[in-house]
């Protein structure tokens, strides 16, 4: 067991190694800071800067390290797939809903009010951008803010509509699971200290929610300072990114385990150790893939090696419950294969409703409300079925020689001798 364990470890240190190498100059900010190129915008038909979800008297607010003869160019969310489609400049800056000069070193812009919450794309142009015969101006440097009102009417708030009400839900979590922590982790800590097959899948399954938990812990407090000055921290955003991967990585390495039969036979497992392997390095290159494809904002590779992944565990499990002779082990994988595929198909599902139901600015906190949500009910409803005595328990092979045996009708009758504590079944094996 020390050395799964040393093993476990090892692998966690890879992946979160490997997560920082892909991420370590990537940043995601809403008071945007850069270079105004001249030459950028000429050579893209105007230089991409940022998008926003305005609602509201929304506010823009900039900052140069000199004076510009640019614009700022405002393009709506459901036009910008036109707009990139257009080879024309001066057509593809004609096609701006909504523009405004940069010809103060500060400044702001306030929009009308608007009714409905609207997605905008910002890019930049200024007056040669379109005429190659003149040579390029020299770059600025910038500093831009995208503010929406508060309750008061004040435009103060960085967060985008489409992600107003997630401080408030990470806020409401990170209580559930402080709370949560208190009323059972010493329970818990006692039941993983007895030792086991069971315990040991139960120390997965904590790790990972420890993983979950730090991973939210962390994202609050990125989004909490990101709605004051629009930047969060980036590094805790990088290592909440990190701490979701090995999450994953540990759900999906049980998951893989257990779907062979791990530790729920006699022995302590039936996998040799180059399987073990083999396991785990298939698991660790599908959890690094995943974070990429999340980090990249990659939804529908994403969506789809999530698929394949339920699809090959559906397979796994319903092989490996179609050849299972005991009543009682059915029952235990047909609940746990519920629970893991309820973890892995909520983002797919989610995606694919609310790209159907729902507008564009209500899909990404949406699915982050239902995701965060149905995962952490399997990690409860996981939990409920491994500490469970009448189930789990008496199909490990712990239960063998701690807990009375029943009645097992798809298997044959088993006997219990209480002076002896020896257990018979109908093949006459005795196991002391």
């Amino acid at each position: 067991m020390c050395s799964v364990l040393a093993s476990t470890r090892i692998n966690n240190l890879q992946i979160l190694i490997l997560v920082f190498w892909q991420f370590a100059t990537v940043t995601d900010c809403k008071t945007v800071h850069g270079v105004l190129s001249s030459r950028q915008a000429r050579l893209y038909q105007g230089q991409y800067i940022t998008k926003f979800c305005f609602y509201g008297e929304a506010l823009v607010k900039f900052k140069l390290n000199t004076t510009a003869t640019g614009k700022l160019y405002f393009y709506l969310g459901d036009k910008w797939p036109q707009v990139e489609q257009t080879s024309q400049c001066q057509t593809k800056l004609d096609q701006a809903q909504y523009s405004f000069g940069l010809s103060t070193i500060s400044g702001e812009n306030k929009f009308a009010p608007w009714d409905d919450p609207k997605v905008w794309h910002v890019s930049y142009a200024d007056p040669v951008t379109c005429d190659s015969s003149v040579p390029a101006l020299e770059d600025v440097t910038f500093t831009l803010q995208m503010l929406n009102p508060d309750s008061g009417g004040k435009p103060i708030i960085h967060c985008g509509c489409d992600e107003t009400g997630l401080v408030s839900f990470y806020e409401i979590l990170a209580f559930l699971y402080f709370a949560g922590a208190i009323a059972y982790g010493q329970r818990l800590w006692q039941t993983i200290q007895k030792g086991g097959p069971m315990h040991l899948v139960i120390k997965m399954l904590s790790i990972a929610m420890i993983y979950q938990t730090t991973g939210h812990f962390l994202t609050l407090i990125h989004i909490y300072r990101y709605s004051k000055n629009g930047e969060g921290y980036p590094l805790l955003a990088k290592l909440s990114t990190a701490a979701n991967g090995l999450a994953e990585y540990q759900m999906l390495l049980m998951m893989a385990k257990l779907s062979t039969g791990w530790t729920l036979s006699s022995s302590f497992s039936t996998l040799d150790p180059k399987q073990m392997k083999q396991i785990s390095a298939t698991v660790i290159a599908i959890s690094i893939l995943e974070v990429i494809f999340s980090f990249w904002e990659m939804s529908v590779l994403l969506n789809f090696v999530k698929i394949i992944i339920a699809g090959a565990f559906g397979f796994n499990i319903n092989k490996k419950i179609t050849e299972e002779r005991s009543t009682l082990r059915r029952e235990f994988y047909n609940k746990f294969a519920k629970c893991c595929l309820t973890w892995l198909l909520a983002y797919p599902v989610l995606a694919v409703l609310t790209f159907m139901v729902l507008p564009f600015h209500y899909r990404y906190k949406v699915i982050t409300w239902g995701l965060l949500t149905a995962q952490s009910i399997s990690i409860l409803l996981l939990y409920r079925l491994f500490l469970s005595r009448s189930l789990y328990w008496e199909v490990s092979s712990l239960a063998t020689s701690t807990l009375p045996l029943r009645m097992d009708r798809g298997y044959g009758t088993k006997t219990y001798n209480s002076d002896t504590r020896t257990v018979r079944i109908h093949k006459h094996i005795a196991v002391n």
